[in-house]
């Protein structure tokens, strides 16, 4: 499940046009990437598309930084994950 992890950095590194090696847990999205928040609904879109999740509108506003994002992406995969039968 790690793998998500590479999946949101190449997501970030195509939308908003930053290589994805300079991006950590602490990057802010607004302050150190620039991103409106056209852009970041538009990043949400292509993650839940990709990673096969909906994160709802209203947390939005608390993924202020990559690791929060990190985390709530991974709080909505176990939820999936758990939810599959086995």
């Amino acid at each position: 499940m790690e793998n998500f992890r590479n999946v949101i950095y190449q997501l970030i590194s195509d939308k908003i046009g930053v290589d994805k090696t300079v991006l950590t847990d602490s990057t802010d999205f607004y302050d150190d990437l620039g991103v409106d928040s056209l852009d970041f609904i538009e990043l949400m879109a292509d993650i839940e598309v990709s990673l096969g999740i909906v994160i709802e509108e209203e947390v939005y506003e608390k993924l202020k930084t990559v690791g929060t994002l990190i985390k709530q992406v991974e709080k909505k995969l176990k939820a999936r994950m758990n939810q599959l039968p086995v």
